[in-house]
C-alpha cells in the first residue's frame, strides 16, 4: 500500500515483531524484524538506518512502545520531516498503559 501511495522513488522501511513479515520485502521495501519497545534493538538497528522524511508509528500502541519509539526515532527524522502516530486513542485505555490524565499517557508526555 505505501509503495503504491508514495511512488516508485520511495524507499520504505517497515518494522514488525513477527518474522513472517519479512516475506513482504521487495524492491523499495525493507522489512526489519524487532521489538519497537526494546532500546537494545534500536541501539543495534539505528546505525544502519537513513534519516527519514516520514515516520508512521502504527505499532503496538502501548505507552511504553510509543515513548520508546518516539525517543529513538524522532532524532532520525529529517529537518523537513513529519512524524505520525496512529491510534492514539489507546492513550486513554488502561490496558495499553494509558488513562485520562495519567502521567504515563503518551498524550500527556507529548505535551511536554
Amino acid at each position: 500500500m505505501w509503495k503504491e501511495y508514495f511512488g516508485d522513488k520511495a524507499t520504505i522501511f517497515g518494522l514488525d515483531i513477527d518474522p513472517l513479515c519479512k516475506s513482504f520485502e521487495e524492491e523499495q521495501i525493507n522489512i526489519i524484524i524487532g521489538d519497537q519497545g526494546d532500546r537494545g534493538f534500536w541501539k543495534t538497528i539505528k546505525p544502519t538506518l537513513p534519516k527519514f522524511d516520514i515516520i508512521i508509528d502504527d505499532g503496538g500502541h502501548h505507552m511504553s512502545q510509543l515513548k520508546t519509539t518516539f525517543q529513538e526515532m524522532f532524532p532520525e527524522l529529517s529537518s523537513h520531516g513529519v512524524y505520525f502516530i496512529e491510534d492514539l486513542h489507546t492513550c486513554y485505555w488502561e490496558e495499553y498503559g494509558g488513562g485520562l490524565g495519567k502521567p504515563d499517557n503518551f498524550i500527556e508526555y507529548s505535551k511536554k
